[in-house]
């Protein structure tokens, strides 16, 4: 990159400056590249102004002939989008800096095509858009998000594509564990080790030179899990063989589920199931709703953080238009009054379920076999993806297991997965006996002391 193009691109950051490493990446003129980046570092953002101004400043020559084509590929038509307003806000930037409006020849939502005639496509996950163009420089972006097959096709297609131009290809994303093409290429030990120039950017390459960043991620970190932080910020590819549902499994299972209202008529010839989990130390409640048939699909799932008695008047109406064969919910902690509360509205229809390691167990197990067998279809919602997948089986020192999601004082980052094992609890082919706490033989417990028991346990 010439040095006066070099300042351009400091210019079109955010900020006006770009960060050492940005600059590192966009240098390297390397024709196959490769990074593994933690979440929120610039790395998209630094590519798509790179692409803009390679596009802008290309000039015909001998060394350089035709025309540069860039094609980014994402995994989803909405990351697309937002990835074409990366490289429209690095034409803003552009013509604000320099007082310059630029004309294009074309301009639509999935490409560019510059006045010199360098086009800039930004396609969602589909691998037969990409075999029509002859392309320069292809970029994978969030490779780790593709689903099942998808990343290699994509791969396959876009490697096809670039033979006329002898082009190069980017890669780069976030781990998404050990499985499918990011890690088949980003492996040290792997077929395609040292076939790239490949890069590690951890949370703290930003960290060290942003301050806000620092503090965020750190605030973060106590609400999630290690295997979660990881994951998402220090380039961890994860062993999918110590978590409870690996992302093969999840991926595999996802499907387009058209979701309940709170205002959704009831189907009459369907069973459902419900699952409440009561935020322990944040008062969040997870509300998951089944549909149990020929197949079974989560048709409902929402959070709320709102006031205990508007989140009692919620669950109500909720039981009172889908009518679920049972309503399991989560008695341990601050969640007694709420369970209470519900089995005197609806009777047998609530039940409450006393968390314990081996109901946990039993719970997680279901779900698990029921995702494993293909029998739960779950929407693709990625907060409850993620925390499905955070779920972690911990074995003491005592020789107990413990199922969580996380690993601090905090309590809110895996209240959407128990919604769900919850409300799966009774399906397939297992049947748990719960331990029903409706009518103690001893003297109960007061609301307080059950409250700071369950809180100890936690802890």
């Amino acid at each position: 990159m010439r040095e006066r193009i070099l300042k351009v691109f400091h210019t079109l950051h955010p900020g006006g400056h770009a960060f050492d490493y940005q600059e590192k990446w966009a240098q390297d003129d390397a024709k196959y590249k490769l990074a593994a980046k933690a979440r929120q570092i610039g790395i998209t953002t630094t590519e798509a102004i790179k692409s803009f101004l390679d596009c802008l400043s290309w000039r015909e020559s001998k060394k350089n002939p035709l025309p540069l084509v860039i094609v980014f590929v994402s995994p989803s038509m909405r990351q697309s989008s937002r990835l074409m307003q990366y490289i429209q806000r690095a034409r803003t930037a552009y013509e604000k800096e320099f007082q310059e409006s630029l004309t294009f020849k074309k301009e639509r939502e999935d490409c560019l095509i510059f006045d010199n005639h360098c086009e800039i496509w930004s396609l969602p996950n589909n691998p037969r858009t990409i075999e029509g163009i002859d392309t320069s420089r292809g970029i994978i972006d969030e490779c780790g998000n593709f689903a099942g097959r998808e990343d290699q096709e994509i791969y396959e297609s876009m490697m096809g594509s670039l033979g006329a131009k002898g082009g190069g290809l980017v890669i780069f994303g976030k781990p998404r564990g050990r499985r499918g093409l990011f890690w088949k290429l980003y492996d040290p030990y792997g077929e395609y080790a040292k076939q790239f120039s490949t890069y590690t950017f951890t949370w703290e390459v930003r960290a060290k030179v942003d301050e806000r960043y620092r503090k965020t991620v750190e605030e973060q970190r106590v609400r999630m899990s290690s295997l979660a932080f990881d994951e998402n910020y220090n380039c961890a590819f994860i062993d999918e063989g110590i978590v409870m549902f690996p992302w093969e499994v999840l991926d595999r299972q996802t499907r387009d589920i058209l979701q309940w209202t709170d205002d959704s008529k009831r189907d009459p010839d369907a069973l459902s199931y419900m699952g409440v989990d009561f935020g322990k130390k944040v008062s969040q409640t997870a509300v998951t709703i089944v549909s149990h048939g020929e197949r079974t699909q989560v048709k409902y799932h929402r959070v709320t953080k709102a006031p205990f008695e508007e989140q009692l008047q919620w669950i109500g109406r909720l039981i009172d238009t889908f009518k679920p064969v049972k309503c399991y919910v989560d008695k341990t902690g601050l969640g007694v009054p709420l369970e209470e509360k519900l089995v005197a509205q609806f009777s047998t229809r609530v039940e409450g379920v006393q968390f314990s390691g081996q109901t946990k167990e039993r719970l997680v197990l279901t779900t698990l076999n029921l995702l494993e067998s293909g029998q739960l279809e779950i929407p693709d919602i990625q907060e409850l993806k993620e925390q499905l997948h955070g779920i972690e089986k911990e074995v003491l020192e005592s020789g107990k297991i413990r199922y969580t999601g996380k690993r601090s004082e905090t309590d809110f980052m895996d209240d959407r997965a128990w919604s769900l094992f919850l409300a799966c609890s009774h399906l397939g082919d297992q049947t748990f006996d719960f331990m029903i706490v409706d009518e103690p033989k001893h003297k109960p417990m007061s609301d307080f002391e059950r409250w700071r028991r369950d809180i100890e346990d936690v802890d």
